[in-house]
């Protein structure tokens, strides 16, 4: 039987390694093919614009090349992608283009050239035309960034996005910024000696017929000496205060040195180890962490873990790109822990859907992206953690593991561009002893995969060797594995039965289809195998698929065991169908669990509906039935968020007279730069940034906040482009932006159009790009200062008719330009959100010479308090002879 699963699982994987074409198979005669050696990822850009961030490319010898259809995708050029040309637009209806699939020309508007040779290859039925081609073909100049991996695009005319954002900025409600900031624009919020931290409490009670339950927990998390000090603990009635963890260090992306060696993280106390493919799993303990790694890293080169606190009777649902994936209810130490998260080639954003008992919700996000962190050459990254299993600052856990210290070492170092070195160095504790184990292990790309090579040596005895691979294009995303193990016992190689591993095999493919359509389908499937050295063997199989319809999402789970012993086998399968609903008073969510082997059963049907009242009230009910137990059951839930305080309550009953009901409460408490008194707020804020907003208004223009000057209510702002609904304004008039990403650049901007006073104006700019950090309240100041407006009619005085479309310019009193602006068709200008000053206009300078013009009443004129708008400065202008 063994011999008949690893030929199985070999034949899909030599059939699945065969290049995934979207458009399906098309001759490729004319055309040379791309060197899949040679495969580059590469993130679009436009200024601060990133337009894709996994562009894929190659090099060639005529410079790189990128694919074509993807490329125009991400500048929004009207150009499709049929099965035998690409054929559309860009720009303007006016500026037409074709291209005929292994054509030897290309027609752009009415004329036709020829192709260059080398200009345009084939990658697996898609074109990929190198950039100098790209270039004479539109109006761009692009910038290849080899070492950076990154292609600047500048455009001659407005693209479409720059165009829509330009009228947008021209609408009366101005809309703020759409695109997020780089790491490099955006400022980092600095530590200090010492601040108040910001202090998350949850208390929840729960009374039954036999039991009756008190919990508390607290994280506590603030700056000090400089660094971040984050303090946990949790407890209940019967045990007290059980739970008490410790840390501090800093964490910052760009570097957390001001010179000297370069590192992004540095943790002391209680912290979690790292991980390693082959050897170590993360573990728990007092110890040290150093690392210069990215901090939105994958934990291993195909998956992820995803961990974070979440109170006793809360689940969490984990969504991938909008694509649902498991649901979890709260861990031993009120934690939610999703292991092996398996990672797509290229962006990867999960989003964690919180759900509480009395109907709480929230949602969570997380980026990742995978072939885009290779290493530059001559670049390094380490990783150094050191921790002891079991033990914290404030004493032992009760965890079930083998106490003792840990250690684990990582260096990588870049060769290429296309190829990084590492190894590192691995150490725990056992029940046999300290096992040491030597790695190393190679990334490249090879063939137009990314690649992926373990080797690790047990010091004592053993050895093991990984092969990992993994390819993606914009539909498919296919990973592969091979583990063979040599007299090798380690965390990470489970064991089957009593004996350790001697191979192991795993294959994943996310397929999408159908995604231009209504009902995009989003499909997944898993396999591995397994074998020890007695010769048994397992296979874990799971196959996904997700589709929506509107507001409705549907997503069917199907997971198979099939375990081969000595003399019989055992065969489970299992499936889990989830539908879920958004709807105007309420998401509403359908759940039935079923086994099909060893024998057809339903396991649990359930059905949640919430109820949301305004904006922070929520009614829950959610009733099932257990079909194993026989057994029916009926929650009703009801919570509210107040401005200090959170508040739910629930009861439960089921058919075997069960009943039980409780209550929780939440509240964070923190104290605002510049408060005096602590504050109490309805949600946790311990975890993600919060920023406090203080428009002002600059009464003496020098762009601090003064004592004696006010600030501004009512104003609202923007994160990253979109409406804050969460804002809560402080009694001091500030807005408090909270749940923004950790360690991720954020650009906040003020909404103008919710300015009582429209002729208030920024004096320095309406937007901050910042990173903003968990446990310290980040202030961003905008002085706001008052501004005034001129306008009125430009007149021939030897015709007396008004005269469009002349050109304007406005001067300050030093001579100075500050405006220009062209008379409309009735000859009527304006100039607005003028700071208060001495002002005169004149015809622009060019224009004036150009056409013999002049200003017979050349005018100056004041804004102030006093006089804020001049209305009817009418210009005459005469003609020279």
């Amino acid at each position: 039987m063994a011999w008949l699963l690893k030929r199985l699982i070999l034949g899909a994987l030599c059939f699945l390694t065969w290049p995934l074409a979207i458009a399906g198979e098309r001759p490729t005669e004319t055309w040379p093919s791309v060197d899949p050696n040679t495969l580059i990822i590469l993130e679009l850009r436009t200024g601060r614009q990133i337009l894709e961030p996994g562009l894929i490319g190659y090099d060639t010898a005529g410079g790189a090349c990128v694919l074509f259809h993807q490329f125009t995708l991400a500048l929004d050029f009207a150009i499709d992608h049929y099965p035998d040309r690409f054929e559309g637009w860009f720009l303007d209806e006016d500026r037409s283009f074709r291209l005929q699939y292994n054509g030897d020309e290309v027609t752009i508007g009415l004329v036709s050239k020829p192709l260059p040779r080398g200009a345009v290859f084939d990658d697996a039925g898609q074109a990929c035309v190198v950039l100098d081609t790209l270039a004479d073909w539109f109006p761009l100049d692009l910038t290849y960034r080899s070492s950076e991996a990154v292609l600047l695009v500048e455009s001659h005319v407005p693209l479409p996005f720059e165009e829509r954002m330009a009228r947008q900025a021209q609408g009366a409600a101005r809309s703020p910024a759409q695109e997020r900031p780089s790491l490099e624009e955006a400022t980092f919020a600095p530590y200090a000696v010492a601040t108040a931290p910001i202090i998350d409490v949850s208390l929840s009670s729960e009374i039954s017929r036999i039991d009756q339950t008190a919990a508390s927990t607290f994280i506590a998390k603030g700056d000090l000496l400089r660094l971040t000090a984050e303090t946990y603990g949790a407890g209940s009635a019967e045990t007290g205060l059980d739970q008490v963890r410790f840390r501090i260090g800093r964490r910052d992306p760009r570097g957390i040195l001001p010179s000297g060696p370069f590192l992004t993280e540095a943790m002391a106390g209680d912290v979690a180890s790292l991980a390693s493919p082959l050897t170590a799993a993360p573990s728990f303990g007092r110890g040290l962490l150093l690392s210069n790694r990215r901090l939105d890293r994958p934990d291993v080169f195909d998956s992820t873990d995803l961990r974070g606190p979440l109170p006793p009777g809360w689940q969490v649902e984990l969504y991938r790109n909008g694509v649902f994936l498991a649901v979890q209810s709260a861990q031993s130490g009120n934690e939610y822990l999703f292991e092996d998260v398996a990672l797509r080639f290229g962006r990867n954003l999960f989003t964690l859907k919180f759900y509480g008992p009395q109907g709480q919700r929230r949602d969570v996000e997380r980026e990742i992206l995978v072939g885009s962190d290779s290493l530059a050459p001559g670049k390094s990254r380490f990783s150094l953690s050191v921790n002891e299993d079991g033990e914290t600052l404030f004493g032992s856990r009760d965890t079930g593991v083998e106490r003792g210290w840990r250690a684990l070492s990582q260096l990588d170092i870049g060769i290429t561009e296309t190829l990084t070195l590492g190894g590192g160095v691995s150490t725990y504790p056992d029940t046999n002893g300290q096992n040491t184990f030597a790695e190393g292990r190679m990334r490249a790309a090879i063939g137009g995969w990314a690649v992926l090579a373990d080797v690790a040596h047990d010091l004592s005895s053993g050895a093991a060797l990984s092969l990992a691979a993994q390819r993606g294009t914009p539909r498919f995303s296919l990973q592969a594995s091979l583990q063979r193990f040599s007299s090798f016992e380690s965390e990470q190689a489970r064991f089957i039965g009593n004996s350790p591993l001697r191979s192991r095999a795993d294959i994943r493919l996310d397929a999408q289809f159908l995604q231009e359509t209504d009902v995009p389908l989003v499909a997944a499937f898993a396999a591995a195998w397994s074998e020890n050295e007695e010769g048994l063997g397992r296979i874990d199989a799971r196959a996904r698929a997700s589709t929506r319809l509107g507001d409705t999402y549907a997503t069917t789970a199907i997971q198979h065991q099939h375990q081969q012993g000595t003399l019989t086998s055992h065969d489970v399968t299992t499936g889990t169908t989830l539908i879920s609903q958004n709807t105007s008073s309420g998401p509403w969510r359908f759940n039935a669990d079923y086994q099909f082997s060893p024998t057809w059963e339903l396991q649990e049907l359930s059905l949640d509906k919430q109820w949301l009242i305004g904006k922070a009230t929520t009614t829950r009910i959610r009733s099932g039935y257990l079909f194993r137990n026989a057994q029916s059951f009926g929650e009703i839930g009801w919570s509210t968020r107040l401005d200090s305080v959170a508040i739910g309550a629930f009861a439960r009953i089921s058919s075997d007279q069960d009943l039980s009901v409780g209550v929780n409460l939440t509240s964070s408490l923190l104290k605002p730069p510049g408060a005096a008194r602590w504050q109490a707020r309805g949600q946790p804020l311990t975890q993600h940034g919060t920023i406090m907003v203080r428009p002002f208004l600059d009464q003496n223009a020098d762009g601090k906040l003064s004592a004696n000057e006010p600030l501004l209510g009512g104003v609202q702002a923007a994160v990253n482009g979109r409406p804050v609904d969460e804002d809560r304004p402080t009694s001091s008039n500030a807005l408090m932006l909270t749940n923004l990403p950790a360690f991720q650049p954020v650009r906040v901007e003020l909404d103008l159009s919710s300015l009582d006073d429209p002729f208030l104006k920024p004096s320095i700019s309406d937007t901050v790009a910042i990173v903003p950090r968990p446990g310290r309240i980040q202030s961003i100041d905008f002085p706001l200062i008052p501004t005034g407006e001129v306008l009125g009619t430009v007149i021939n005085r030897q015709t007396g008719r008004p005269i469009a479309g002349l050109p304007l310019e406005l001067l300050d009193g030093e001579g100075v330009l500050i405006d220009r602006t062209r008379t409309e068709f009735d000859g009527f200008y304006i100039f607005e959100q003028l700071p208060y000053d001495t002002y005169h206009l004149r015809i622009a300078v060019d224009d004036a010479k150009k056409f013999g013009l002049a200003i017979e009443n050349t005018p100056h004129f004041r804004l102030s308090s006093r006089q804020d708008i001049v209305e009817g400065l009418n210009l005459l202008v005469d003609s020279r002879p």
